[in-house]
């Protein structure tokens, strides 16, 4: 796992829908890994970890089954990447 200098830890929360979300139940994250159900049958998932390129590759693979809540320069990240990818195919 890739630790980014000084890096520290930040309270992560995301947001799953469909089949994901009952996978993320039943298959947590990180041990950290603390979940609620939405009213509108989505899954929140809160963490406490240090954000690393390997966190942002997890949550790139659940594509359109993901949503980063919080922090907001991570989701910034998360969108930017997928708009770099978006553009390759185009």
């Amino acid at each position: 796992m890739t630790k980014p200098e000084e890096a520290d830890i930040e309270d992560i929360v995301l947001r799953f829908s469909g089949k994901t979300a009952m996978y993320m139940q039943t298959k947590p994250l990180h041990g950290s890994q603390k979940s609620k159900w939405l009213d509108d049958g989505s899954l929140e998932v809160s963490l406490q970890l240090i954000i690393n390129y390997e966190m942002e590759r997890l949550i790139l693979s659940y594509a359109d089954t993901v949503s980063v809540v919080q922090p907001g320069h991570l989701a910034d990240t998360i969108r930017i990447r997928l708009a770099k990818a978006l553009e390759q195919y185009l």
